[in-house]
């Protein structure tokens, strides 16, 4: 999950950053406060969620600055000291995925960025891919698993293989986190499709495929549920 952090105060810009990277362990574009600099970042970036602080010290607060993303669809998380209603009452009828009280405590943000990236996937249950007539969407559940060969991956499903010019760890990052697990160096399987685990590989219909020593803790994971 590619993450902004919109923070005016440097020491806790600092700080949801080291949360977000080290504990959370997603990818954080850009920590800043400069609105210009932010209309650059909405415009050549893939961004997939904001952490925005409602005061920011500017002539526009957090609030008003959301419909800037909402128009975009990009989703947001306020971060906030503000204990005003009327403030208050504006940021809920923003529709953010979330609040984050400050003083805060590392687990609240944690909660907030996982229950934000679970509504985000929930809501995104297609991969899109890029063939020759264009862009098409490809539903999770028609995906099988996905195989890399070198700067290549196949898309498996039950009745055709699709192949796109792409990184596998790049299209990991496409995918719901809560659907797909990346099993070995060259595959990534969709978790509800498999129908036995073995020791050191998986079966998803008619295919064994195998699970790396580096990954076996996700097959753990798997088993138990």
């Amino acid at each position: 999950m590619d993450i902004l952090i919109v923070e005016d105060n440097r020491m806790t810009a600092a700080h949801l950053e080291h949360i977000v990277v080290e504990i959370a362990g997603h990818k954080v574009i850009e920590t800043t406060d400069d609105f210009d600099k932010i209309e650059l970042l909405l415009e050549t970036s893939n961004i997939d969620l904001v952490l925005l602080d409602i005061h920011l010290g500017k002539e526009i607060d957090g609030v008003e600055f959301s419909e800037n993303l909402t128009k975009k669809g990009i989703p947001f998380v306020y971060i906030t000291t503000t204990q005003n209603d009327e403030t208050l009452n504006r940021a809920a009828r923003s529709e953010p995925l979330g609040f984050v009280l400050k003083p805060y405590k590392t687990r609240d943000v944690l909660t907030a960025i996982k229950l934000a990236v679970a509504n985000i996937e929930a809501k995104n249950d297609y991969l899109e891919l890029r063939q020759k007539g264009g862009k098409m969407k490809l539903k999770y559940d028609e995906i099988l698993f996905i195989k890399s060969c070198n700067v290549y991956v196949e898309v498996h499903t039950e009745k055709k293989t699709y192949v796109e010019r792409i990184l596998l760890k790049q299209i990991l990052k496409k995918l719901a986190s809560t659907k797909f697990a990346r099993i070995h160096r060259s595959f990534i399987v969709n978790k509800s499709k498999i129908e036995i685990c073995r020791n050191k590989s998986v079966i998803i219909g008619d295919i064994e495929i195998p699970v790396s020593s580096k990954y076996l803790d996700v097959l753990t994971e798997i088993n138990n549920k």
